[in-house]
Order: structure tokens, then C-alpha cells, then sequence
């Protein structure tokens, strides 16, 4: 059974364990790989869409791009759209610090409940602020 408090944890876990593993804090991506859904699709900002694997992918390759303290990400604003206890919708504003810039994006995930995580990553969308 889900709960808004599952997808809000989830958010922030997978987000802290993305800092991590850019700085160079955690090796393996094991922590997203239980995450995303065997059929988790992300659709980008610049509209590009990836599935799971390519999204595995782009993470194994941004590993250790930043420096400790370079790269840091910040959730805001996360807002239940409609949570059964078998799905949910929420949206939340995810914003990217690195040394150059600071970007914001509005994300809209589905989760579904698992064992594994808090909520399964089913399908992720993003837009620009």
C-alpha cells in the first residue's frame, strides 16, 4: 500500500543517493537499480524519451563527474496529485547546483508500491522552470 509519505521518501532517497554517486561518494547504483521499474520510462526536459536501461546507462556515465561539494541537488514543493494504495502521482520541483549553474526542473512521477524501496519508479516526466 502506498502513502504519500512513501513517495515523498523515495524522492529525496533517490535524489541524496544521485549526489552521491556524481561526487563520487557511492560506487555502485544498485539503490537505483532496485528503484526504477523493469518498464521505467523517463521523458526529459528537452522532451527526449529513455527507457530503463538507457537511463541506467547516462547514470553509470555521470558517475564521479563532480567533486565533493560540486554537485547537489534539492527537492522542493513535492505535492500529492492522487495516491491509491496501488499507485500514485506526484510532482515535485527538483533543482541542480553544480559550479556553473543552477537549473530547475518540475518532475511528475507515477510509483507503484514495492518491497524493495519505498515506491517504484514507473514513469517520470520533467519539464524546465
Amino acid at each position: 500500500m502506498l502513502s504519500t509519505a512513501d513517495c515523498e521518501r523515495e524522492i529525496r532517497e533517490l535524489h541524496d543517493c544521485f549526489v552521491e554517486l556524481y561526487t563520487g561518494l557511492r560506487e555502485d547504483i544498485e539503490r537505483v537499480e532496485q528503484a526504477l521499474g523493469p518498464d521505467f520510462r523517463l521523458v526529459h526536459p528537452s522532451g527526449e524519451r529513455s527507457d530503463r536501461e538507457t537511463v541506467l546507462d547516462g547514470i553509470r556515465s555521470q558517475k564521479d563527474s563532480y567533486g565533493p561539494s560540486e554537485f547537489d541537488i534539492e527537492i522542493r514543493n513535492v505535492d500529492a496529485i492522487e495516491v491509491r494504495e496501488d499507485r500514485a502521482l506526484v510532482s515535485y520541483e527538483e533543482w541542480q547546483t553544480t559550479p556553473d549553474e543552477q537549473t530547475g526542473r518540475l518532475s511528475t512521477a507515477y510509483f507503484v508500491p514495492s518491497e524493495r524501496v519505498a515506491a517504484e519508479w514507473r514513469y517520470l516526466q520533467e519539464t524546465w522552470l
